[in-house]
């Protein structure tokens, strides 16, 4: 065999670094299309292109009273007001001036039928519970539900507690409230009946057309005071006839945030002038703040707070009947 010559051999070694460049080339590649598998596609050409807007949303400034103006109440009015609470532990001591009732058979304005001429309500919440049952009216076509009940005095509420406890055998009721110890006696309380057109009654039960009551009673300024998932905060049996005026603002918050007014009271005690203001809108808008005042022995200074031009907002204030009061500034 001839020998190689130094030519043939450099040809061949030349030859043998090429390949080995190329299959390091190779794998190169065959690593990469391999990786470029395992990632995700990041291309968006294909896809719907959207706007993200990473701007941070306007939060308003909180509303800051600079200045007040003090009035001056006494503490027996702690037992007045749209906002007094009263149930079987807290008794209610105020006495309401007959002045202030009105027979609602003789203000009603024919939307609903009226039990006789003896129920009655405090004045100024007729107009509401108008308007609440011309409010049902329209969206129902029904005018079968009647106000069967109001103002009580302690006397009838201890005839009816005597009833009670005489048909059931026991020595306490969970149905009735005690004398003294009733919503009825506030002037603020309704109780409702149904009167067919027959010439029967049937009780209130809140179900069918008459979910409208607890679905939009709120925007009137009532609220079902014994709902059937609070029993065991308001001490009484589910009433879904029995109805309580609070006022537009508080009857928006405790149905907004679904409480009763026990809890709603006690939730009111964590704002003040310096902790801050319990903020609510009603449906139409208006907005209102809304803070508590602890009650002094013989009188309460009530801190009411003052616009720019040094004239108070527009506001009301109501007793808790437990130890203080409930300011509410209406802001707009």
């Amino acid at each position: 065999m001839a020998k190689r010559t130094i030519w043939q051999r450099l040809k061949y070694k030349n030859i043998a670094i090429a390949l080995a460049i190329l299959l390091i080339l190779i794998i190169l590649i065959v690593n990469s299309c391999s990786k470029n598998e395992d990632v995700p596609d990041d291309s968006n050409d294909n896809l719907p292109q959207t706007s993200v807007d990473n701007t941070e949303p306007e939060v308003p400034e909180p509303v800051v009273f600079e200045k007040y103006d003090m009035i001056t109440v006494s503490s027996e009015e702690i037992g007045k007001g749209y906002l007094v609470l009263v149930n079987n532990n807290t008794v209610y001591n105020t006495q309401v001036d007959e002045d202030s009732l009105s027979i609602v058979g003789q203000a009603k304005t024919g939307r609903y039928p009226v039990k006789d001429y003896t129920v009655l309500l405090d004045n100024s919440i007729i107009a509401p519970l108008d308007e609440m049952m011309k409010g049902f009216l329209e969206a129902t076509n029904l005018n079968t539900v009647m106000i069967l009940s109001g103002y009580r005095t302690y006397e009838k509420q201890q005839e009816l507690y005597n009833d009670e406890l005489e048909s059931t055998g026991q020595d306490s009721s969970t149905l009735v409230a005690k004398p003294g110890y009733s919503e009825h006696h506030t002037g603020l309380a309704i109780d409702f009946k149904v009167y067919n057109t027959d010439g029967t009654y049937q009780d209130f039960d809140g179900t069918g057309d008459y979910v409208w009551f607890s679905d939009n009673s709120y925007k009137y300024g009532f609220i079902n005071r014994y709902p059937a998932d609070k029993t065991a905060i308001t001490m009484i049996d589910n009433e879904p006839w029995h109805f309580r005026y609070v006022g537009i603002p508080h009857a928006t918050a405790m149905k907004k945030n679904g409480l009763c007014l026990e809890e709603y009271v006690d939730l009111l005690k964590n704002y003040t002038v310096d902790t801050g203001f319990f903020e609510v809108s009603d449906d139409s808008g208006t907005e209102y703040r809304i803070y508590y005042v602890a009650g002094g022995d013989e009188s309460t200074n009530i801190p009411i707070p003052l616009k720019e031009n040094g004239q108070p907002y527009e506001y009301t204030y109501s007793g808790n009947n437990v130890d203080g009061f409930i300011v509410t500034v209406t802001m707009n």
